[in-house]
């Protein structure tokens, strides 16, 4: 009878010692998922609002390809003929810029740029062909930036926020038209 109490207790011990790890490392998990959520919300409602925006072709403007803007401003280009960089204004506020690589890696460039940045600067998201970071301003205010790689006929443009940043809702928007970029096929 001993020996089966002892069981017992030793089963009933070893039960609640799994059970009590399991709830540590699921609450651990979902915090981790959480942080993520945030990291990756900027991603998420771009997609949504993309969808609410017009299409916009960049022929016209030396560019095999069509981006979809906002459709309640008025849109204009500023590029000088056979220069390598194009500005787009929202009504008359720069919105993005949009720079010809060639076939440099774009990215990387960017990414070594931001590197050698003394700003305070924090890497919200990153793959081959993007990056999202958020710059400390001396009054603590966060000013967000984009850039996203896309090859149209072969050469690296890389669609940029302006070079004054962007508050947490415009790098929505800018995000949404930057990563809804349809390439033209010839």
């Amino acid at each position: 009878m001993i020996k089966f109490d002892m069981k017992i207790t030793v089963m009933k011990i070893s039960y609640f010692l799994i059970l009590f790890f399991g709830l540590a490392l699921s609450s651990c998990t979902s915090k981790s998922a959480d942080e993520q959520t945030t990291k990756h919300g900027f991603l998420e409602a771009s997609k949504e609002i993309a969808q609410s925006y017009n299409t916009f072709d960049l022929r016209p403007y030396e560019i095999s390809a069509a981006i979809k803007l906002p459709t309640d401003k008025s849109i204009s280009v500023l590029h000088e003929l056979d220069a390598f960089d194009w500005e787009i204004l929202n009504d008359d506020q720069p919105f993005l810029i949009i720079q010809d690589w060639g076939a440099e890696d774009a990215i990387g460039h960017h990414l070594e740029k931001i590197e050698n940045e003394t700003a305070s600067i924090e890497i919200l998201e990153k793959n081959e062909h993007l990056v999202l970071y958020k710059a400390a301003e001396e009054n603590s205010e966060h000013i967000y930036h984009a850039a996203v790689q896309h090859k149209i006929d072969e050469i690296n443009f890389l669609f940029l926020s302006p070079k004054n940043g962007l508050t947490e809702e415009q790098l929505i928007s800018v995000l949404a038209a930057m990563k809804s970029v349809e390439v033209y096929s010839r």
